[in-house]
């Protein structure tokens, strides 16, 4: 089970963040980086990222080796900007996983990024079902 707990690190600037045994395989995280890290089954993971102001056009995903890095160029625009509630940059963050994980889609939907992460777990590592007679 402690191997879940580094499943995942998170960019240049690190900082420690409370494990909570499988809730949480976030370990590290970039300083100015937002994201959610859900568990949907034993080793199925989502995260999510904010990235309203930003088009698909404008978002890159690219995996080399463990590390999955996300880039983000806001999305211009012609109207005239009357006020200004959020200023979206450009923006990198970059993943790594254990060698084992795998990310097996990144889609944007209603301003948020959502990368699906699968960690295969040894059968010893499983939960089991035990039947109480």
């Amino acid at each position: 089970m402690k191997k879940l707990a580094t499943i995942l690190t998170a960019g240049m600037f690190l900082v420690a963040i409370p494990t909570l045994a499988l809730a949480n395989p976030v370990t590290k995280s970039t300083k100015n980086s937002t994201y959610t890290v859900f568990q949907t089954d034993e080793d199925k993971f989502l995260i999510r990222i904010p990235v309203m102001g930003y088009d698909k056009s404008g978002l890159d995903a690219s995996m080399k080796g463990n590390v999955l890095t996300i880039t983000g160029t806001p999305a211009k625009t012609d109207m005239k900007i009357v006020r200004r509630g959020f200023m979206p940059t450009a923006f990198t963050t970059s993943f790594t996983f254990v060698k084992n994980a795998v990310v097996s889609e990144v889609t944007v939907n209603a301003g948020m990024l959502t990368i699906a992460v699968t960690v295969p777990l040894a059968e010893d590592q499983r939960t089991k079902k035990i039947t109480v007679r």
